[in-house]
């Protein structure tokens, strides 16, 4: 996933940077076999010597467990990237001190090695296993501890089967199941990761959104912008709530395309259902639940597919589930608005339909003000005027009509004018005069949090 882009000004979201970088072309597997395998498991073993020799340290070897002569696709790279992440941030919890990590993604598979201080082998043992086993795709994993003295540690219970429950030793020694089940069943856990990333992406571009401070006319740590029945509380629950449907958004997509909009549908139905019941009756995220939902079922397609992860593939995968989707024909507060002030483009299905072209904007923005010195807080709150500038933000036009719309507009425009270190402080005056007219630009919030997805997904794929 990690690749190299000549493009500073797009971050792989044009087809020009995907032309040079390859985000979007076709990923083609290749088949090792097994002196190759073998060859490079006396690499690996060497270099784990090499490592005990060098360091004072705990050394750790983590690969995959990968049934089949296929070891790479971008699926499996995306399941091993989380696990190394969960893993690093679980020996952080123990204020393990990490001196030295090294990773490799070849045809043979992916690999990575660590040195820490700080912890006995046998404490980040218990964390290894502990990431093999609190999720099924954990099963993948396959994480080495060796003591100072080049020692490997063993585990106290012995791994479980890929398929069933039994020890996985005996199932190998009686060859209970075949290399096609094998196959399979690694298969659908990768997509299982894929699902497990993009839930949490979710989840904290959420979080993230709700707690960005300051937001002209929106909840925030300040104040609870232009609303009487809403608080940070209240979007914190209504995020928990959404988290598990996030999930079952994207493995439904990575399910045969036939009834996968179907089955989006109604997993968004009932995550609406569980915000509401969440948040006490509150629509904190009925907006997110459709954007971010397409999002989440953009990365489960891809992984389904065998395609590369990357925002410009996201947001194209999104865009095409968007206009596969059948029109709205409820009474959605987008589809209501559109209708009442003749403007096809307010709305999030409008945003969707067209590529998300203002959260490609804000995602960009986020980049460019972090790379300038900016906090995330602070390249959140820039990257929203963006939105609020440009967006015809349904909520917006619900509450003040076109002339609240132009005023919007205008003055997000204005504050983007200013000197850059003088915007944090004018969105505090823009705050005061939306909540006055009682303007919540609860869109703009809808597609900042969505920016903000892609930004932490590409955590998961160094993008």
């Amino acid at each position: 996933m990690s690749t190299e882009c000549t493009h500073d000004e797009c971050h792989g979201l044009c087809s020009t940077c995907a032309h040079d970088c390859g985000n979007d072309k076709e990923f083609i597997p290749t088949s090792v076999g097994v002196e190759e395998m073998a060859a490079r498991r006396e690499d690996r073993a060497r270099r784990q010597q090499e490592l005990l020799a060098e360091f004072e340290g705990v050394v750790v070897c983590f690969t995959m467990n990968i049934a089949g002569e296929i070891k790479h696709t971008p699926a499996i790279e995306l399941c091993f990237e989380l696990g190394v992440n969960e893993f690093l941030n679980a020996a952080d919890e123990f204020r393990a001190k990490l001196l030295h990590m090294e990773r490799y993604v070849a045809s043979t598979g992916c690999e990575a090695f660590f040195v820490f201080t700080g912890i006995v082998p046998r404490l980040l043992k218990a964390v290894a296993v502990r990431i093999e086993d609190e999720t099924d795709f954990g099963r993948l994993y396959d994480i080495d501890v060796f003591g100072r003295n080049g020692e490997k540690l063993l585990r106290t219970e012995p791994r479980r089967c890929l398929i069933c429950k039994e020890p996985a030793f005996v199932c190998a020694r009686s060859r209970t199941h075949s290399l096609g089940e094998l196959k399979e069943r690694t298969r659908k856990l990768t997509f299982e990761a894929a699902a497990y990333a993009a839930a949490q992406c979710a989840y904290d571009a959420l979080v993230a959104e709700v707690r960005t401070t300051p937001k002209a006319g929106l909840v925030d740590l300040n104040n609870n912008g232009a609303n009487n029945d809403m608080t940070v509380e209240t979007f914190m629950a209504g995020a928990g709530a959404l988290r598990p449907f996030y999930y079952a958004m994207a493995y439904a997509a990575s399910s045969d395309e036939d009834a996968r909009m179907s089955s989006l549908i109604a997993i968004g139905r009932e995550a609406e259902a569980s915000m509401l019941e969440a948040t006490g009756g509150v629509n904190t995220h009925k907006g997110a639940i459709f954007c971010i939902g397409l999002l989440c079922s953009a990365v489960g397609s891809i992984a389904a597919s065998g395609g590369r992860f990357s925002p410009y593939t996201i947001l194209e995968e999104a865009r095409r589930i968007a206009n596969a989707r059948p029109q709205p024909t409820d009474s959605s507060n987008g589809s209501a608005v559109r209708e009442r002030f003749g403007n096809s483009r307010i709305g999030a299905d409008a945003e969707a339909r067209a590529g998300f072209p203002h959260t490609v904007n804000a995602y960009r923005c986020i980049l460019g003000f972090r790379m300038a010195g900016f906090s995330d807080n602070d390249a959140y709150a820039l990257a929203l005027l963006r939105i609020m500038a440009t967006l015809n933000d349904s909520n917006v036009y619900k509450r003040s009509g076109e002339e609240g719309a132009a005023f919007v507009r205008t003055r997000a425009e204005e504050i983007l004018k200013l000197p850059v270190n003088e915007r944090i402080g004018a969105v505090q005056a823009f705050d005061a005069e939306l909540i006055e007219r009682g303007i919540n630009c609860g869109g703009a919030a809808d597609v900042l949090a969505a920016a903000i997805f892609l930004d932490r997904f590409n955590t998961y794929i160094g993008a």
